[in-house]
C-alpha cells in the first residue's frame, strides 16, 4: 500500500549583521514497495532578528504559470471541440 507524507522542513540558519536566516521547505513524499519518490517545494524564509521572527512567504510562480497553461489549454480544447460540433450541426441541417 502506496503511503503519502508531507511536512515542513527547516534548512541550515545561516547568521549574518545580526540576523538569522532559516528557509523552510514543504516535503511530501510517497513510498511503496521499499523505493520512494521526494518533492521539495521552498515554501518560507524565516529571519530572527533577536526576539523577532519575520516569516517571508515565497510564492511559486512557476507552478502557477504551468496551471495557467495547462487550465488554457483545457479551454482552448473544450473551446475547439464545441466550435467543431455547432459548426457541423450547422451543415448537416438543411
Amino acid at each position: 500500500m502506496p503511503v503519502l507524507r508531507g511536512e515542513e522542513i527547516r534548512g541550515d540558519t545561516i547568521s549574518a549583521a545580526g540576523l538569522e536566516v532559516t528557509p523552510v521547505a514543504a516535503v511530501t513524499r510517497i513510498a511503496w514497495r521499499g523505493l520512494g519518490v521526494e518533492w521539495r517545494r521552498p515554501r518560507a524564509v524565516e529571519i530572527r532578528a533577536g526576539e523577532t521572527v519575520r516569516r517571508l512567504p515565497i510564492h511559486d510562480v512557476s507552478r502557477r504559470v504551468a496551471v495557467g497553461i495547462i487550465l488554457a489549454s483545457v479551454a482552448a480544447t473544450i473551446l475547439g471541440l464545441w466550435v467543431e460540433r455547432s459548426s457541423t450541426s450547422r451543415r448537416s441541417t438543411p
